[in-house]
């Protein structure tokens, strides 16, 4: 068995994961001077603490900077020899259980649709740092029929209550529960980028609904068309409402796209969900020296020892203001030498 020496700068559970899938294959040893280091969005900064393979995991709308890391996993749909590998958010672990209730909830509409009594629900968290596009929907909607925002950001529901953030299999349950009577979901991501999608609109899908979507302009790569309404098709909020109030107004039509399959006749998303998908490709990392693993701009000269250097520079000077001051004053005295 290899021994491995390693240190987690992500997620408990996706900690858990690999150590879980790869206990027949290596010997994990955590430690404070590793020769494989796996980080998030979180955790990016931390990377000049780590002299050895730097590996990203990205969860977040960011692009992988290669100069930096060695390998990463993402939302871009790109190719880079053995240093990448596509992995939207909703085929993560933590998603799975979400995913694969949106993969067959074309099966469960029909015994549903009888219990659709409610309009449209709402259900976010996170209200800042995202723009105002999702916020000013909810309330261009809210005059054609009122929408349920039931998580904790425009609560509207009696007493202030919300649903819990669906964190686990009981939560989803609950959720699913509360989605379950609605026709529509407002499913909004925080931000538009072709290949950002997130577990938003798994999650509509997954409480059988039909999802209100804005984010992705590649949406429809992976998921099927006929299944949700996208608002980047159309001129104006006047214009989608419009067509949602058509839908919602005809039994025929809402039922039809309910009992549509969620994802597209061609979508990766059943390969992607299997854990081989991504254990492959920390497989072929780890079972390379930590020498041969290096993939990234030489480290020790050239334009990689500077290129780094500056990047460390700058995020000391960031998170820390004396070290700003004696930047600035060191900048100072060698333009006056």
């Amino acid at each position: 068995m290899r021994t491995i020496k390693i240190k987690f700068e992500i997620e408990k559970y996706f900690q858990d994961f690999l150590i879980k899938k790869f206990a027949d294959k290596y010997q994990f040893i955590i430690s404070e001077e590793p020769e494989f280091v796996i980080l998030n969005a979180s955790s990016v900064y931390k990377c000049f603490q780590y002299d050895c393979v730097r590996i990203l995991v990205l969860g977040e709308n960011i692009r992988p900077d290669f100069n930096l890391f060695d390998y990463a996993c993402g939302f871009d749909k790109i190719e880079f020899g053995d240093r990448y590998l596509y992995y939207p958010l909703y085929c993560d672990v933590r998603y799975r259980e979400e995913t694969r209730l949106a993969m067959d909830k074309h099966i469960r509409a029909k015994d549903l649709i009888e219990k659709k009594d409610k309009f449209c629900n709402f259900i976010v968290s996170n209200g800042s740092n995202v723009g105002d596009i999702r916020e000013n929907f909810f309330y261009a909607l809210n005059e054609y029929s009122k929408v349920d925002s039931a998580g904790t950001f425009l609560n509207n529901m009696p007493n202030h209550w919300n649903v819990p953030r669906g964190e686990d299999i009981d939560e989803i349950g609950e959720v699913n529960k509360f989605r379950e009577r609605y026709r529509f979901s407002l499913a909004f991501e925080n931000s538009r980028y072709l290949g950002y999608t997130t577990e938003k609109i798994v999650r509509a899908f997954s409480g059988v609904t039909i999802p209100i979507y804005w984010g992705d302009p590649g949406i429809k790569e992976q998921f099927n068309s006929k299944a949700f309404i996208d608002i980047s098709d159309f001129e104006s909020f006047d214009e989608a409402i419009k067509y949602i109030k058509h839908i919602n107004e005809n039994s025929v039509l809402w039922q039809e796209m309910l009992q549509e399959p969620a994802f597209s006749a061609d979508s990766q998303i059943p390969l992607i969900m299997e854990d081989s998908y991504i254990l492959t490709f920390f497989s072929r990392i780890f079972d390379q020296s930590p020498k041969e693993a290096l993939r990234r701009t030489n480290k020790d000269a050239g334009w990689g020892y500077h290129y780094e250097k500056r990047y460390k520079i700058g995020q000391e000077m960031l998170s820390d203001k004396k070290l700003n001051m004696i930047y600035r004053i060191q900048n100072k005295l060698k333009s006056l030498i």
